[in-house]
């Protein structure tokens, strides 16, 4: 038998939540990533062309780019499933 709200069974806490909403969370990237994620974005755009950044003391480089796109892409995609 299927769990879930649907069939009128409940989480341990006592709510309902959807495990849709629930596995979305499991995966949605921490505060704290995401305001990373941002700030490197931001000091390499600040960094026009130079290949190397600073941000907090870590050297940034294109990789790091790539994965702090991956991280708010991932948290904006979250967010409009749940909004």
């Amino acid at each position: 038998m299927p769990a879930g709200p649907r069939h009128g069974l409940r989480r341990q806490d006592g709510s309902s939540t959807p495990a849709r909403c629930r596995g979305q969370q499991a995966f949605a990237p921490s505060a704290q990533a995401v305001e990373d994620a941002r700030g490197i974005l931001a000091a390499w755009a600040a960094g026009r062309g130079s290949g190397v950044v600073t941000y907090r003391g870590r050297m940034i480089e294109n990789l790091h780019v790539a994965s702090a796109e991956r991280v708010l892409a991932i948290h904006e995609a979250i967010a409009a499933l749940e909004g």
